[in-house]
């Protein structure tokens, strides 16, 4: 009988194995402990032990060799003899075939190759046991060894290895680790960064399509030397081509991500197209300024075919202890393009004639608010934005879900009493939007504005606001009137000068349409489209400009063929710092105040944040729904930089 400390959950690898394959079996078996046998020893180790000596070996290596080289092999007992007080790494068999295992302590070092001892590493425990996933650090020795300090701003590599093809049913690891010396195999994909030494990155794993995460999804790295590689357990569910997706962040701000595309085959059988990665490089110097008072990291994934999402919590202050807090997953059980498209429809066919006409509407806006607070944010989460409600100033949300109207949401929750009482809408804090990989930018320029308003647009106040626009101009800030016609606009934003781009005129978004084909009219008929910001249009982004497009449903967003769609999608995604638009139509007055007032509070010295809470809270007086209407992408503490004005 094995002993109670005995385990047998481990694996077998031939100790012949190069270092290509036996990375490659290492990283598709969930075993916990891998048992490598050659010439009749065995080494019990960790993935990640086995992880860390591969990674310094050449392609014509042998596993088995490695080992022989650097550490003792396991002792090995009789399962009838054994000592139930043994220690150490053993492997207990039972008529010469290996039944179980005892691993307890660091492998042995044999103390006989050239050069200095190497650190010697516990278990690393697995995600979510509890201690930090990143592994313990090095003995005194082992940071002698260490002495030499890499030369100066030599850059560090998140690096995320998975096989471009697996079977369906099956469960591979995704191992995600911290490198100088990042792998160039067709199953590693990288993400440089520059950020410093010792920086905690936090990792996300969102398994988007054809596979399920088999239990934690998040871990953290410290960027070090010493850093123990993060595993995750994915299980293939379907055929088809896979996507997942690997967030990392610096205190819950955007670093950069690593989309994987492998391909789920049946079992036995070869993939026909290649797997893709791609990867988005967030710069280090937007990371960790000015952070929001609560970061909400929206998730979406598909299960049974059916969406749903999870919601990450991330506090600024400390003392609250919610980092990267998991709530959810949250199903979806009607299609939520349609369910919105119809309440935007809703709200825009309010009756504002009459004193009564307008409180009932206001009435109704706020019962969507609660509406939505209760059905779309699980009870814990509610719970806890309840309870730190009068805590939080500014929020960012980022987020690929593409239709949930973020700013509609009206908390809720019980008074001292325990009587439920109502509390402010999300847009009534400095709130904005984010999309999850991108990187943030913190200043704004505001010298160069592009203006594009049609003048055939019949909307007398789209010209009082370009009136406004013009009269911005100063020795140091350059106000440009672009012809609203296709040609001349796709110049100027190629031309990549300008800082500050702002539409005004009429736009739509049909339901049973791409929304990289949602049209901005320009004048004489013609319409600009997202899908028209690519190839040299890109270059707008060189100037990083902010996006104000005051046209009718324009912030909507939707998939479209190779994901999330629309005008802010297209505009970020080229580099833009913002973008400002409206999700249902709104009215001629109220849109021309807003965009007024936004930007003067922007050129005033105010944020992103408080400037479009400041527009909002000045438009309350037409007691209509375009207060609420305008969603805002970019860093609520994004403003003016020092010599903008």
């Amino acid at each position: 009988m094995l002993p109670d400390r005995a385990t047998t959950n481990f694996f077998q690898v031939d100790g012949e194995l190069k270092t290509p394959e036996a990375t490659h079996l290492i990283d598709t078996h969930p075993g916990d402990m891998v048992l490598v046998s050659y010439h009749g020893s065995h080494w019990l180790c960790t993935p990640e032990e086995l992880a860390r000596l591969l990674r310094s070996a050449s392609t014509s290596d042998a596993l088995g060799r490695l080992l022989a080289e650097r550490y003792e092999p396991a002792a090995m007992e009789p399962v009838e003899s054994i000592d139930p007080g043994v220690v150490g790494r053993v492997v207990i068999t039972d008529n010469d075939e290996v039944v179980g295992a005892i691993v307890e302590g660091p492998l042995v070092w044999l103390g006989t190759t050239v050069g200095e001892e190497p650190p010697t590493y516990a278990r690393a425990p697995e995600v979510g046991e509890g201690a930090s996933p990143i592994g313990p650090s090095r003995g005194a020795g082992a940071e002698e060894e260490a002495g030499a300090e890499p030369a100066a701003g030599e850059p560090w590599y998140l690096e995320t290895r998975f096989p471009r093809q697996v079977a369906v049913e099956s469960t591979t690891s995704l191992v995600v680790d911290v490198t100088r010396n990042p792998d160039d195999g067709p199953e590693v994909s990288t993400l440089l960064t520059s950020v410093p030494t010792g920086t905690e990155v936090g990792v996300v794993v969102q398994a988007k399509t054809g596979f399920e995460i088999v239990g934690p999804s998040e871990g953290k790295l410290v960027v070090s030397d010493d850093s123990l590689p993060l595993r995750f357990q994915l299980n293939a569910t379907a055929p088809g081509t896979g996507v997942v997706r690997v967030l990392f962040f610096v205190e819950a701000t955007a670093l950069g991500a690593v989309t994987l595309e492998p391909v789920i085959v049946e079992a036995g059988a070869d993939a026909d197209v290649p797997a893709v990665a791609s990867s988005e490089v967030v710069s280090a110097l937007s990371v960790g300024a000015g952070r929001p008072d609560l970061e909400l990291l929206v998730l979406e994934e598909s299960s049974d075919g059916r969406p749903r999402y999870s919601i990450r919590l991330t506090a600024a202050d400390e003392a609250l202890g919610i980092h990267l807090r998991e709530f959810g997953p949250i199903e979806l059980h009607t299609d939520a393009r349609h369910f919105f498209a119809e309440m935007f429809s809703d709200i825009e066919a309010l009756s504002l004639s009459t004193s009564d006409d307008r409180t009932q509407a206001q009435r109704l806006l706020e019962t969507k608010g609660t509406y939505l607070f209760s059905t779309l944010f699980p009870e814990p989460l509610q719970s806890v934005l309840w309870e730190i409600r009068d805590r939080i100033t500014r929020i960012r949300i980022d987020s690929e879900e593409p239709h949930i109207p973020w700013e509609l949401i009206r908390l809720s929750g019980p008074d001292a009493d325990g009587s439920i009482v109502e509390g402010k809408f999300l847009c009534e804090y400095e709130v904005t939007r984010w999309i999850p990989g991108l990187g943030l930018h913190s200043d704004l320029t505001m010298k160069d504005f592009g203006v594009v308003i049609p003048p055939d647009s019949g909307l007398a106040s789209a010209q009082e606001e370009k009136t406004f626009l013009t009269g911005l101009a100063t020795p140091d800030r350059v106000i440009t009137d672009v012809a609203a016609a296709v040609p001349a606009v796709l110049d100027a934003l190629a031309s990549g000068i300008h800082d500050v781009w702002h539409f005004s005129g009429h736009g739509a978004v049909k339901d049973d349409q791409d929304p990289n084909r949602a049209a901005i009219q320009l004048a004489e008929g013609q319409v600009l489209t997202p899908e028209q910001l690519s190839g040299r249009q890109e270059n707008l982004g060189k100037a990083q400009p902010l996006v104000f497009i005051n046209a009718c449903q324009v912030g909507r967003a939707a998939m479209s063929l190779t994901g999330l769609g629309g005008w802010a999608n297209r505009f970020l995604h080229a580099g833009a710092a913002g973008f400002v638009g409206a999700m249902w139509n709104v009215h001629d007055n109220p849109a021309r105040d807003f965009a007024q007032a936004f930007y003067t509070g922007l050129l005033d010295g105010n944020t992103i944040g408080a400037a479009t809470l400041r527009a909002r809270q000045q438009i309350q007086q037409y007691q209509d729904a375009t207060w609420l209407a305008y969603t805002v992408y970019g860093h609520p503490s994004a403003a003016l930089a020092s010599g903008g004005d």
